[in-house]
């Protein structure tokens, strides 16, 4: 049974793997998404259920998905405090 650590510890890893991404510019920022998804899917693969298949690619679909929602909602709210702070010093 896969330990919920290890899927936080691969969400982390993701959402680190997809910044430096964005800062090396391999690729589009648009396909950075898609790339935490497939390298999620490669993680549930050989690390998360590595027996099977079929529940490997499903959570590593889910941990990617969460490394991508994750990174763009406090992404998302660091630009509103950011919004909000410069409307409050004018």
């Amino acid at each position: 049974m896969i330990e919920i650590v290890d899927s936080g510890i691969i969400v982390a890893v993701l959402i680190a793997l997809g910044k430096l991404f964005k800062e090396m510019n391999f690729f589009p920022t648009k396909f950075i998404p898609l790339a935490n998804i497939t390298l999620g899917i490669v993680a549930g693969i050989f690390y998360l259920q590595p027996g099977n298949l079929q529940l490997a690619i499903l959570e590593g679909i889910i941990v990617g998905l969460t490394s991508v929602g994750l990174y763009s909602s406090v992404k998302n709210v660091a630009q509103g405090v950011e919004k909000i702070n410069k409307n409050n010093l004018k």
